[in-house]
């Protein structure tokens, strides 16, 4: 260092050039030297996103937890600056305190020894960058409870007068609505170890009460990838003769579908033949869970706020895009049917999952014993459920179930009539099943109001029949006026 900081001050007597060179190198210098001490307090706005090629085998080698985004490490290094007994504090990109990639990163640098001292959840618009914001403050070798303050639904002009308004109380043992206190080690049996402050009573002692589903008797796997167009065609394409058999070159696919609960009109194959091997050696083509594909007797597709399940029959291979969920023999699908369908659990899934219901998020949802008495008592009211929806796709010439001719006069008013008796009933068992698994839960009237207000939005349980849905729509809505 020495003899570079030498050179650096002789270059400063030679050519302009070299002299600018010195100067960029004497603060090079410098800021190397800075970066070399410790202090009592660290300050700072990480870059984030990915490294640069040229860094990244060099980061990842120093900072283990970097989990794909360089404020990851800078975060690390502001720790390791910090003298013992200092403090450190950043504003950064949230995603760092809830999304699954980041998992690791929370478990070893965020959580353990609750030196987390105060987290200010900023929201959108307080940077120049299109992101999402936090701030915290780290005491480092002390242990304290942690003040969450969010801010993320005021406006931007006031965060800063709430924030410190939220401090104040802090520091007169008051706490307002935008305020919790926790240690932060009480989020390691979250999913993921999110940092869920926020999440209400009753999801908190679910993920501590509870076990996983995967650990329940049921888990959600990982679809193939192929391309739709070349590998897909409709039922009705292809010939039937070479079918829906083991060794048949057609197979039935699970890809997801329209909103519609519990049933939907699933009319999609695909160019498959035995354990993939007509579709294995296209160059597009992973795939994925070989040995568990044609066996689950549930599905849903991925995205969406509000996850809908489908009753399956055996035999369908499912894709990155329709989930299959695969159920051991002493589990009922329709128990697990209700779940996926119920206010309960689009509440708490939406707390810590986005729009795309990966498995990953699925399968640590917090499930009580699936075979007690409360959740099995949902099995006959979803069977029924699915009953019903397929009495009016048996109506439809597109269904592969489809019995009759009604489909022809499907649009007319008894058609509709029918639909919406279907749909008041269905309505009237689901009411019954969110009831049951509340009490499987064990919630109180305030949570339960909490979750009906989460959900006010769900739509209602839905068919698959092209412009069906929009002329339904429009006879309710009518109906509800008279």
């Amino acid at each position: 260092m020495n003899a570079l900081e030498s050179y650096a001050e002789y270059a400063e007597t030679l050519h302009s050039t070299r002299r600018l060179f010195a100067e960029d190198t004497t603060r090079g210098f410098a800021f190397i030297d800075l970066c070399r001490k410790h202090y009592d307090v660290v300050l700072m706005n990480p870059p984030f996103g990915e490294c640069t090629i040229v860094a990244e085998s060099y980061v990842k080698r120093l900072y283990q937890n970097l989990s794909g985004n360089i404020l990851c490490a800078f975060i690390e290094r502001a720790k390791e600056m910090a003298y013992q007994n200092g403090s450190f504090a950043a504003i950064y990109d949230r995603t760092v305190i809830v999304k699954k990639s980041y998992t690791s990163f929370r478990r070893n640098l965020i959580l353990p020894k609750n030196e987390m001292y105060t987290h200010l959840d900023l929201g959108w618009g307080v940077l120049d960058a299109n992101v999402e914001t936090s701030a915290s403050v780290f005491l480092i070798g002390k242990k304290s409870d942690c003040i969450f303050i969010d801010t993320r639904v005021i406006d931007i002009a006031k965060k800063g007068e709430t924030a410190k308004n939220a401090i104040k109380k802090c520091y007169s043992n008051e706490l307002g609505e935008n305020i919790t206190i926790v240690p932060t080690d009480n989020f390691f049996p979250y999913p993921n170890s999110v940092l869920g402050y926020d999440f209400p009573p009753y999801a908190r002692s679910s993920f501590v009460k509870y076990r996983p589903l995967n650990e329940n008797g049921v888990r959600v796997i990982e679809g193939h990838t192929f391309i739709t167009e070349i590998f897909l065609r409709y039922w009705w394409e292809i010939p039937l003769e070479d079918a829906f058999q083991k060794t048949s070159k057609w197979q039935r696919v699970y890809n997801g579908s329209e909103y519609s609960r519990y049933v939907t009109n699933l009319c999609e194959t695909v160019v498959y033949g035995q354990n993939g091997e007509k579709i294995k050696n296209h160059k597009s083509t992973i795939l994925r869970n070989l040995n568990l594909h044609q066996k689950a007797l549930v599905g849903y597709g991925k995205r969406g706020e509000f996850l809908d399940a489908h009753i399956l029959h055996p035999g369908f291979v499912s894709t990155v895009e329709g989930k299959a969920v695969i159920t051991n023999d002493n589990i009922s699908p329709f128990v697990v049917l209700a779940l996926l369908n119920s206010k309960l659990f689009q509440s708490v899934i939406n707390l810590y999952c986005g729009q795309h219901k990966h498995p990953g998020y699925v399968n640590i949802f917090p499930t009580p014993d699936l075979t007690s008495k409360k959740m099995i008592e949902t099995e006959a009211l979803c069977e029924n459920i699915v009953q019903l929806k397929n009495i009016i796709y048996s109506g439809n010439e597109a269904s592969p179930t489809f019995l009759s001719t009604n489909a022809v006069f499907s649009m007319n008013d008894n058609f509709l009539n029918r639909c919406k008796e279907v749909i008041d009933e269905i309505d009237c068992h689901e009411e019954k099943i969110n009831k049951l698994i509340y009490n499987a839960y064990n919630l109180d009237a305030k949570q339960i109001a909490f979750i009906e207000d989460r959900c006010s939005t769900m739509p209602s349980t839905g068919f698959w029949f092209g412009s069906i849905n929009e002329k339904l729509k429009a006879k309710l809505k009518a109906t509800s006026t008279l």
